[in-house]
Formats: C-alpha cells, structure tokens, sequence
C-alpha cells in the first residue's frame, strides 16, 4: 500500500515514503497482553517518570497497556528499558480511501496543511519549540491511515502531546499555507515520476482496484487537487480529526498509570464527534475486467510481478487470513520456501522471489509475488513453475514438513520484531485502524499455530474465481539505461505490460 508524507529535516518538509519493513512487519502479529495496570485509577504521581523494575524487558514489548478516554481516545502505551525517548504517534482512521469524490489527494493534502498552517503561524511557539527539540518530527498518509508522529525525550514529551492535540482541534488556514503546501505537493509528484518502482507498483496496484478507492494515487490527481479550497480541507479535518477516530501510541521508558494524567490534560477536552461509516467505500469488492494496461518498463532490475486479490481481516472470506499467511510464507519468505528453492536454487531461472501478503487493511489486499529474473528469455519457465506449485498445493497441500517450518518462520519473526519498537508500533497503530479491536491482537500466533494442511490447501481457492489477479510481464527489450528513455509518455508499444486477467475456473493460469 501506498504511503506518502513528511519528514522534519533541517526546518524542511521533504517526501517521505514509510520504510517498507514497517508494512511487512505490520502483517506478522501481535504477542501482546493487556496490563490490570493499564485500566486502573491514575496515581497522584508525576507525569512523566521512567518505568520501575517491574517493567518486563523479556521481551521488550510483550506488554502493552491500554485504557480510553471518555471522548473515544484509544491509548496504547508499550513500556520498554532499552530506549531513552518516547515515540509518540497519533493515528487517525482516515486516508486516501475517504477522498471525496472529484477531490482525489485531499487527506494528504490536509495531513501537509497541519503541518504548513502551524509553521507560518505565529501563534503556534510549541510547534517550532518542538522543530527543534524532536529527534524525528513526520508525518505520512496512506490509503487507511494518516499517522502524526515524533521522537523526542521525556521531557519534550509534554510538548508533542500539546502539537498533536492542537492538530486535533482545528485547521487553521491562511492563503500562504494552502500555496505553500500545494508547491510541496507538486515537487512531490514530480520526484514520484522518478521513482522508478514506486510509480510502476503503484500503476500495477490501481491495475488490481479498478473502481474502488484504493486504485487511486495517495498524491491524487493534479486537476482535483487543483479545485480544493481551504473550506474543502477544513471540511474534511472536522469529519476525521475527532478523537474518537484516533490512536495515541505510545513507546519507551514510560507506563500507562503515569502518563494518563498528561494524557487526560492535552486531549481529555476535545469533543468527540459524529463519524460517517468509512468501510462503506473500502468494504466493495473492485469491478472485475479484462482490459489491459500497458507499462513501459524503468526498474533497474527485471522484474515480474503478479498480485493476487485476496481477504483482509475485516474484508471478503477472512476465515482464510491466517493460512494465506502461511502460505505466503511457505512459497516465499526465505531462501528455504518452496518457490525460492525451485526457482533459484534448483533452475536457476532468477536471483531471488519473494511473497508477500498484509492483511491489515479495510478494503481487500494483495497477495503479492515478486521475481528478480536471471534473463528476460526466462519468464515463461518461471511463470510455469509458479503455477505448477500452485497447484500442486490447491490439490495435495503442502508437505507437512514445510507447513511447520513455515509457521515457526512467522511466529520467530513476530518476536525478532519487538526489539524495533518503530515497527511494532506501527504493527499495532495498523491494525487497530484497520478494522481490528486491540483485544483480537493477541490470537494471532494461536490461530498461526493451528493452520493446517487442508487449511493452506483452501486458501489457494481463495485467490481464484471471482477475484483479480494482475501481472506485470519485463520488457521483452533491452530496457532503460537512461531516465530520458524511462518517461511514461515513452511511445514505444513494445514495452512491458501489466495484463488484467479475471479467473473462469478453478485452474492457476498464466496471462503474458
């Protein structure tokens, strides 16, 4: 999924793109428990203190402590010893999907108005105190989620809490902030033209959603984006920045108990709001089709790609999630899964495949398979041995040998996870506004551990009829070597396609 933001460096905004690691770990689960501690009356103690000894460091992050403000705030503090500061994120239940219809990038473009109407205002000491005073001050959008979040000591703590709660009440605008922000956007969009294979997977991703939201750019298209005005902005910041629509994550040498009065002072004021029913547009399954999209290709490396339409938690048979999961893993998730170890090691037909599945996420989402080919002339072996183990596990289900060590492969990257505590909170800041309640977390290695055979064998089906699939095939060419040769508007019919095939029967087939 797409992600696009800020990034505070030296006073500037920069694009931000969220480190691709953050959505794959957002995928992998949640061994968390929730602390008596968490939900208990606030002491009369300082708001901010270090953890006591009896905060558990083995592992780091295996509590996690909870509690909700009377105005609809969820708080989740993760007390951990090995840091010294405090990441502190607010994450709103809004994105790119909740664009209205003709102002496609409007949630991005608030997210860089907070920013821009706070820096040219004079009334705003605290954001420029903590300009200077966070380690990290960011921001992205995506299509599910907007997330607001800094790093900064204890004792800035009080600051970002005031910055973020300020964001929450109000947008206020002037002229020099909407022309200021607009600019920003526009260089944005003129870097994402470079960006070689974020504007290809994001051409093969609105190939897969056609007629749902998540088909459109998160940058939006130049001509809506051009119409909003700042009435339009305001409009959408008091539908979506309520409290009752948001996180407040956080992670580092803090406790719940502790910091709930700080928490209670900043935002326990601010009025909930009324919300319009966001899965409405996010829930429709995308219009199935047969055309076909062509792309010119600019990845540095050969590529072929195919995405499969498959559940998430809270959309379409999400009975399977968990064994799409392990069958994700099970094909691609090291050089010993069954795809790598027949296409690359045994045929030699590629330098390395991987696969890749999220399911956090409010609409549908892709099952993702990504090969690095040896050669161009390889593509239709690859292509065949792909859809050979396909089907040899939606007939037979895979060995059991593999089945286990696929499982354990998840669960023992789930724990190596906590110890990065940017992507465990963000682990948790996803799914809990992507449709999941923060008590459904914690069964997720249960329901890892008992997929089976048969289980992993179904879920193959799953990606079959009525679903999409897309593929996008290299170029059968020698390729760009110079950006001037890689321009979308490249003339050349010949260059690489993606080709959008809807299923017919139950057969694993192969568009090229």
């Amino acid at each position: 999924m797409q992600a696009i933001g800020h990034s505070k460096e030296a006073g500037k905004n920069v694009p931000l793109i969220s480190p691709s690691h953050w959505a794959r770990m957002a995928m992998l689960g949640l061994l968390v428990t929730l602390s008596a501690s968490a939900l208990s009356a606030p002491d009369a103690g300082p708001a901010v203190t270090p953890p006591d000894e009896s905060v558990s460091t083995d592992p780091p992050l295996a509590v996690a402590e909870t509690f909700v403000l009377d105005n609809g705030l969820q708080v989740v503090v993760i007390p951990r010893r090995d840091s010294e500061s405090v990441l502190h994120m607010v994450w709103y239940k809004t994105g790119a999907a909740d664009d209205p219809p003709g102002q496609s990038g409007l949630a991005h473009f608030v997210e860089h108005l907070t920013f821009g109407s706070m820096e040219v205002g004079s009334d705003y000491p605290d954001f420029h105190k903590l300009e200077r005073q966070a380690v990290q001050l960011e921001a992205y959008t995506s299509y599910d989620q907007t997330v607001y979040y800094q790093d900064v000591s204890l004792e800035a703590l009080p600051l970002a809490m005031s910055v973020e709660a300020r964001r929450m009440r109000d947008l206020d605008l002037t002229p020099e902030a909407m022309a200021s922000e607009r600019r920003e956007i526009r260089q944005e969009r003129s870097d994402e033209q470079f960006e070689d294979e974020r504007d290809q997977h994001q051409k093969l991703h609105s190939a897969l959603y056609p007629g749902h939201p998540y088909s459109r750019s998160v940058l939006g298209g130049v001509q809506e984006l051009a119409g909003v005005t700042a009435e339009d902005a305001k409009a959408y910041h008091r539908q979506w920045y309520a409290p009752n629509n948001a996180v407040l994550i956080m992670t580092g040498p803090v406790r719940a108990q502790s910091l709930r009065p700080l928490i209670q002072q900043h935002y326990g004021d601010i009025p909930a709001r009324p919300l319009a029913d966001r899965r409405q547009a996010t829930a429709i399954s995308p219009k199935p089709g047969l055309s076909a999209t062509r792309l010119y290709q600019h990845w540095s490396e050969t590529l072929w790609i195919r995405e499969y339409l498959a559940p998430s938690y809270v959309t379409g048979p999400t009975e399977h999630t968990a064994a799409l999961q392990v069958l994700a893993a099970l094909l691609g998730g090291d050089p010993d899964s069954r795809l790598h170890r027949r296409i690359v090691g045994e045929l030699g037909l590629a330098r390395d495949i991987s696969v890749t599945y999220e399911p956090a996420s409010l609409g549908m989402t892709p099952l993702t398979i990504e090969v690095t080919l040896s050669s161009r002339e390889d593509v239709a072996r690859v292509v065949e041995t792909i859809d050979l183990e396909l089907n040899r596990i939606r007939l037979e289900g895979p060995f059991e040998a593999e089945l286990e060590r696929a499982k354990r492969a998840l669960l023992a990257e789930t724990v190596h996870s906590q110890q990065d505590r940017y992507a465990w909170a963000q682990w948790i800041g996803t799914a809990l506004t992507s449709g999941l309640e923060f008590e459904e977390l914690s069964a997720w290695p249960e329901r890892i551990s008992k997929v089976t055979q048969d289980d992993v064998r179904r879920s193959v089906n799953v990606l079959l009829p009525p679903h999409f699939r897309v593929t996008a095939v290299p170029d059968p060419g020698s390729g760009c070597r110079q950006p001037a040769e890689c321009r979308l508007d490249n003339p050349d019919p010949d260059r690489s396609a993606i080709d959008i095939t809807t299923i017919a029967d139950g057969a694993v087939q192969a568009p090229l």
